[in-house]
C-alpha cells in the first residue's frame, strides 16, 4: 500500500502535489517500491473503462510535467514487430492493484 502521509509530507504543504517536485519524487519511491517494473497488477476503475477488470504488468513510470498527475505505465499485451511497445496506458497509483489469483 502506498504511504500518501510520506509523500505528502516532502515538500511544502501549500504546494499541490501534481506541481511540487518533492512530492513527486516521493511519489516515484513509493510506487517503485509498491509497483516495482514486472509486477502483474488489474485495473480497478478508470476514466478509460474499457480497462476496467484488465490484468496487465508495470512497466515505468511517469512523473508529468509541472502541473500534471503522475501516471504508472501499464502494458497489456507484449512487443511484437508490428507494435514494437505493445499496447499499454498510463493510470493513477489508486486505479490499480496488484493482481491476485490465476490470469482471467
Amino acid at each position: 500500500m502506498i504511504d500518501w502521509n510520506l509523500i505528502y509530507k516532502n515538500g511544502p504543504a501549500y504546494v499541490a502535489f501534481q506541481e511540487c517536485a518533492g512530492k513527486k519524487a516521493a511519489w516515484l519511491s513509493e510506487v517503485q517500491r509498491v509497483f516495482p517494473i514486472g509486477t502483474e497488477v488489474q485495473i480497478g476503475y478508470s476514466n478509460t473503462t474499457h480497462h476496467v477488470g484488465k490484468r496487465g504488468k508495470v512497466v515505468g513510470y511517469d512523473t508529468g510535467y509541472d502541473g500534471e498527475y503522475p501516471l504508472i505505465s501499464v502494458e497489456f499485451s507484449p512487443p511484437t514487430r508490428l507494435n514494437p511497445v505493445g499496447a499499454r496506458d498510463g493510470f493513477y497509483a489508486d486505479e490499480i492493484a496488484q493482481a491476485k489469483g490465476d490470469e482471467q
